[in-house]
């Protein structure tokens, strides 16, 4: 396949296209993972992302590597695209016997974060006459270095996913979570290209999207700004549990769909990879892409 053929954004729906309202386009910016591993089953949330390159635009999927991990099988469950509009109720799924290959990770190791092609895996889903309907996340809404350092100490932020595997089984929508900044996130958390989130965050959860929003006004620079403003913050990766010892500890939110025992409790505290450790990895996995293709 030629690289223009791959990057073509025809499979992409484009926001001038539907009448979505703002929020209403958070909706169809994730995808429910589930997985097979030897240990049973799980699930997460993915979100679809895309960059402008010199060759167009390319579209992904992006969750967390511990989502993904040791998956023997997985699927990917989309909601429809019927004539360019999201069809609430009808299911799209994508399923891979050898789910965690698909998967390219961050360039460092140790950043949670893994993304997959999204083109090939709607090619392959109109082989079989469905089409998935993606709102992506741009990365025009990424913060600047001077949006972070704007950004208070406490800000609202919105999250959007699957927690406990749990969303609307009739029109296939994920569910919405709110909550605060519990740390500046214009500093790294604990040496992290990341911050904390005062929120509920459950299994599934991991792989959610974490947006600043403000609708109507907000406050910038001690002053009050009448308007919206939308921007996508990061990812949700971790979270702190309270052992029955009182030992508080950061982990990997459970993918397993099964409920903590009584001597763990979670403290609604989350750990929030940073949206410009996305961009990064999106970036180095085209960059790795094209010189695979030779071009």
């Amino acid at each position: 396949l030629k690289p223009s053929t791959l990057y073509t954004p025809e499979y992409i729906v484009n926001e001038n296209e539907h009448s979505l309202r703002l929020a209403e386009q958070f909706l169809f910016s994730t995808v429910l993972i589930q997985t097979t591993t030897k240990e049973g089953s799980g699930s997460g949330t993915g979100f679809f992302y895309r960059i402008q390159t010199e060759q167009g635009q390319l579209p992904v999927i992006v969750t967390n590597k511990h989502v993904i991990s040791g998956a023997i099988k997985g699927r990917l469950q989309f909601i429809e695209n019927i004539d360019g509009k999201p069809a609430p109720g009808k299911r799209v799924e994508y399923e891979n016997d050898e789910f965690e290959k698909l998967w390219f990770e961050h360039p460092d190791p140790d950043v949670d974060l893994v993304c997959t092609f999204f083109n090939p895996i709607q090619l392959q889903l109109e082989s079989k006459g469905k089409k998935a309907f993606a709102v992506m996340i741009e990365d025009k809404i990424l913060p600047s270095d001077e949006d972070w350092r704007e950004l208070d100490a406490l800000e609202d932020v919105v999250f959007v996913g699957y927690p406990s595997g749990i969303f609307d089984s009739v029109n296939l929508t994920p569910i919405f979570r709110k909550g605060i900044t519990a740390t500046p996130p214009s500093l790294d958390y604990d040496g992290n290209k990341g911050f904390l989130i005062d929120a509920s965050v459950f299994p599934g959860s991991s792989g959610s999207p974490v947006f600043l929003y403000n609708i109507g006004s907000y406050v910038k620079n001690y002053r009050n700004v009448m308007g919206s403003r939308i921007q996508f913050l990061g990812v949700i990766c971790s979270v702190f549990i309270r052992h029955d010892d009182g030992e508080i500890v950061n982990v990997e939110i459970p993918t397993q769909n099964s409920q903590y025992v009584k001597t763990q409790q979670m403290i609604d505290l989350g750990l929030v990879v940073k949206s410009s450790e996305v961009d990064k990895m999106v970036r180095a996995f085209g960059d790795q892409f094209l010189q695979e293709l030779g071009v």
